[in-house]
């Protein structure tokens, strides 16, 4: 389709980074130098259609793990259609689990990196409708709590646009709810938590739950097969090896009747917070530090000397103070005040009438012992 050196629209081609369908390519922007991841497909009626609904879903999502659209546009020339997205390095998870399943630590990270990007979708009225480990990109395997993106919105659309619809599209027939089985133009939220419960088996078994090639014949024959299978069996369980909370989770992501199913992704996104101590390998990066306020100035304790009158005088506003009830002693508050001189010498009269007085009575009782009287 596309080899290194030739270009598409305004993008050279600098390596093929992905086989199959699509093809994906890591290309340069040839005036800018910019990369980008380019996805590629043969050009029809289907595929134009989507990459239109593909095109208007990106432009309203802002998410780290949704990849961020670029460009998008028609060769006429080579008959393809093509979609630049901001470049990562990264492989499709389907990739990774041909050597085995995930540790279930691991893929309790990823499973919080995708449910967020997923809550993002429904948050802005969007389903994707097509979550699968083909659809999950993720880092080079052996690192831990892999950094994930979450791609393939070829089939996303609105509940207001499904139901406009007679017959919707509809992506891998193994990751489909029952109701959308039965009904593609009836999807919902809940069907988007069926898909995530059937991505999180597969990784932690390394095998998916309904393997859609199991079935020949017909697409339609293949879904009204895959509506009886899934119909009649019971929620996924991804065996002993993982804890009874992760087990539980999944059996109520993938319960076949939508009213015993797990209500919203949030509802999965509260239940991996509540256990994400036994989970998390790595501690979350620390907030930044907050800045604290400079210690208080000391101020001196001594006054500082200015000149009387330089500072200007502050006018205090006090509040009318209750009237305190006072008694009338009116020998008290009655009495005129008395200067302090005349009080002195009062005091001293009083002092000399004392002492002669005294004296007096010293002499009278001399004179009686005496019989002078």
């Amino acid at each position: 389709m596309l080899f290194p050196g030739k270009s598409t629209g305004s993008w050279l081609i600098d390596d093929l980074v992905g086989l199959g369908m699509p093809r994906t390519y890591k290309a340069r922007h040839v005036e800018v130098g910019s990369e980008c991841r380019l996805k590629v497909l043969p050009k029809t009626d289907s595929t134009l259609a989507a990459q239109k609904r593909e095109v208007q879903a990106l432009r309203t999502l802002h998410h780290e793990a949704i990849p961020g659209l670029l460009d998008y546009g028609v060769d006429t020339q080579r008959n393809l259609v093509w979609t630049a997205f901001a470049w990562f390095d990264a492989e499709p998870l389907e990739d990774q689990l041909l050597s085995g399943p995930m540790p279930w630590q691991d893929a309790c990270a990823l499973f919080r990196v995708l449910a967020d990007a997923v809550s993002h979708i429904h948050s802005a009225g969007l389903l994707h409708r097509d979550l699968r480990p083909k659809n999950v990109l993720v880092t080079a395997s052996g690192s831990t709590s892999p950094d994930a993106w979450l791609a393939g919105f070829d089939y996303a659309m609105t509940q207001q646009q499904l139901e406009r619809l007679s017959h919707a599209p509809f992506g891998d027939l193994a990751y489909l709810a029952p109701e959308v089985l039965n009904d593609p133009t009836h999807h919902g939220s809940k069907a988007d938590v069926y898909a995530f419960g059937c991505l999180m088996y597969e990784v932690l078994s390394a095998q998916p739950a309904f393997p859609a090639a199991a079935f020949g014949g017909e697409r339609r024959d293949q879904a009204q097969r895959m509506l009886e299978w899934k119909t009649r069996s019971d929620v996924l369980d991804p065996g002993e090896d993982c804890p009874d909370w992760l087990r539980n989770m999944i059996a109520k992501c993938t319960e076949p009747y939508p009213p015993r199913r797990l209500p919203d992704i949030d509802a999965l996104i509260g239940w991996l917070d509540g256990a994400e101590e036994s989970w998390r390998r790595k501690p979350r990066p620390a907030a930044p530090a907050q800045r604290r306020a400079p210690p208080p100035v000391l101020l001196p304790t001594r006054p500082s000397l200015r000149p009387a009158g330089s500072l200007p005088r502050a006018e205090i506003s006090r509040a009318p103070q209750p009237e305190i009830p006072t008694y009338d002693h009116t020998y008290a508050t009655n009495a005129p005040a008395t200067p302090i001189h005349v009080q002195y010498m009062i005091a001293a009269a009083l002092g000399v009438m004392g002492a002669l007085g005294f004296s007096a009575l010293i002499i009278l009782f001399i004179e009686l012992q005496n019989g002078s009287i």
